[in-house]
């Protein structure tokens, strides 16, 4: 039963005054049209809802409180809309309504502001299913971060040029690795960047993870010198990362979360947790 409902909106784009080059104004005229389009669609949701036997709270920021007494979460924007939502639900049902398809990456985004109507009134008529997408537990020096990772995780050094050093533990197999920063993946994230790397795409149900090294670095040898370059592993697996850096970072589902380690820090990352209850 859905009783109460929060909507996470992307905030609009602001754009600076000032004389600035061509090519700069026509890519400013295309962000404002995308803006208007996604003012328009939240409209016509939060229109929409207004009409519904459910009570709405919208904003443009996560609002835990609203969040933790809410039966269904809403975000209106894109990919990053979605993971910022998706970062603070619990046993909530979540759906990502894409305000912009011809112009936003909406992978998480199965819904446009056309199909919401119809796409909400099955939900409450019990028509439309809940996909599990499991996340990632990191536990950092021995303390979990409450916060759980839905897409990938980026294990690197802080400058963007520096080699990235760590050892790598996968099981009983230990390796000391050099290369531009580990990947590790949901199967949620499989498609994204770790499939850039060299990944492999997952169902997104799955329970599984998988790291790959980025750029690994080889001190002159062939690649099958290395023995940790990437695999697929099972629920329950733990990755555990000894860091040789001075000043590391840990980026969750991009660049918007980060947290900082140091030389010696000892990262263990889990597979298979807290599924979020994703309507498709």
């Amino acid at each position: 039963m859905i009783r109460t409902v929060f909507v996470l909106y992307k905030r609009p784009p602001v754009f600076p005054g000032g004389a600035r080059p061509a090519w700069v104004r026509g890519d400013e005229l295309h962000a404002k049209d995308s803006a208007r389009v996604h003012r328009e669609a939240l409209k016509n949701i939060l229109r929409f809802l207004d009409g519904q036997p459910v009570r709405v709270r919208s904003s443009d920021r996560v609002n835990k409180t609203a969040i933790a007494g809410s039966d269904l979460l809403i975000s209106v924007g894109g990919d990053g809309t979605f993971l910022e939502l998706a970062r603070a639900a619990n046993s909530q049902w979540i759906l990502g309504v894409n305000s912009d398809p011809a112009r936003s990456v909406g992978s998480f985004c199965p819904v446009s502001a056309v199909s919401f109507a119809r796409f909400f009134k099955q939900t409450r008529m019990g028509r439309r299913k809940i996909l599990p997408l499991y996340r990632m537990g990191v536990v950092l020096n021995g303390r979990r971060i409450p916060i759980p990772v839905l897409n990938d995780l980026l294990i690197t050094d802080q400058r963007p040029a520096a080699m990235s050093l760590y050892r790598l533990e996968i099981g009983r197999h230990k390796e000391e690795q050099r290369s531009s920063g580990l990947w590790i993946a949901t199967a949620a994230g499989s498609t994204g960047a770790v499939r850039s790397a060299g990944g492999r795409v997952l169902p997104r149900g799955s329970r599984q993870i998988q790291y790959r090294p980025r750029e690994l670095y080889c001190q002159g040898q062939s690649a099958s010198a290395h023995r940790l370059t990437g695999q697929v592993l099972a629920a329950g697996k733990t990755i555990r990362v000894g860091s040789l850096m001075r000043n590391g970072l840990l980026c969750f589902d991009g660049d918007h979360l980060q947290f900082p380690f140091r030389y010696g820090d000892r990262i263990e990352v889990m597979g298979g947790q807290s599924p979020l209850k994703c309507l498709i």
